[in-house]
Formats: C-alpha cells, structure tokens, sequence
C-alpha cells in the first residue's frame, strides 16, 4: 500500500525492484547481515507506483532457530517522507536565517562606515576657507552617503524579515 502496488502486483517480485540500483545495494549488504544475527536499522528510498519516491525508515530484527542461529528477520517499515520534506524546509529556512545574520552584521559595519564619512564630511563643511567648488563635491559625497545609508535600511529590512518573517502554516 505504501508504494502503491497491490499484493498482486508484488507476487513474485524483490524487494530490490523497487529501489534505485544504489539503495538496492544497500538493502543487499544489510540482508546479508541479517543471516548473522544483526539487528539494524536503515533510511531506504523506495519508487512507488507512480513515479515518486518514498523514503523510508527499516528497523530489522533476526528471527533466531531454537540453537540460537538467525532463520529469518522481521523488518518494520515507516514511511518519512513527510518527515523527510519538513526537514528540507527547515534546513532552507535555517540557511535564510543564516544570510539574513550575515548580512545584518555586514550592514551595521557599513553603516558604521558611513557615518565615520560623515561625520568627516560635516567638519570639512564647517570650516569656513574651503573653497566653494570643493564645497560642492562634499554636498554631492553628503548625498551619497545618504544614499548609501538608505540602502543599510534595506538590507537591514531584509535582515529582519529573513530572521522574523511571519509565514502560515498548518
């Protein structure tokens, strides 16, 4: 049912024949375990019926004869896909909050950078023998300044939004 197919469509068919040639390696070394006695537990990817895959979570225990020798195993089989979708979720929600960290201490240093610059630009600007052309450039560094700061808000707002950002979710 977890994968889609009927018991009739699983008669006579391996386990193996529905995964990827890599997982079914996988599943084969730990089969091979099993005839030792081993309990394992494993996260094998599955292709269901229709096309997608199915992650899944394979706790394995031995089935011992009355010598003590395994005969058998009992696997249990969960699926976590959804588990596995939530994580990638928070995994990109985690690198966001990482970035929007990154870039707030990169925006408040820059800042600090600015106003370093003015303040300069102001104590030019008071000392009464510059001559006015120089005045005029120090106007136009003043607005750059300014539009440089503005641009800190941004990547501020964008900071803030990446660490606090309000989403719905069910």
């Amino acid at each position: 049912e977890m994968l889609g197919y009927s018991s009739d469509d699983l008669r006579g068919k391996r386990l193996f024949e529905f995964m990827e040639e890599k997982e079914s390696q996988r599943a084969a070394r730990s089969l091979e375990r099993q005839k030792e006695g081993v309990r394992e537990r494993h996260h094998f990817v599955f292709r269901h019926k229709n096309g997608g895959k199915i992650w899944t979570r394979v706790k394995t225990s031995p089935i011992l004869d009355p010598t003590g020798m395994p005969c058998g195993a009992i696997a249990s089989v969960s699926d976590i896909t959804e588990t596995r979708k939530l994580e990638g979720l928070l995994i990109r929600a985690q690198k966001m909050e990482a970035i929007g960290t990154l870039a707030a201490g990169i925006a408040h240093d820059f800042n600090n950078l600015l106003m370093g610059i003015q303040g300069r630009i102001s104590l030019m600007m008071m000392d009464g023998s510059m001559p006015h052309s120089f005045m005029e450039h120090l106007k136009a560094v003043e607005q750059y300044v300014q539009s440089a700061a503005n641009l800190t808000k941004q990547i501020l707002g964008f900071a803030r939004e990446s660490r606090f950002g309000t989403t719905v979710t069910d």
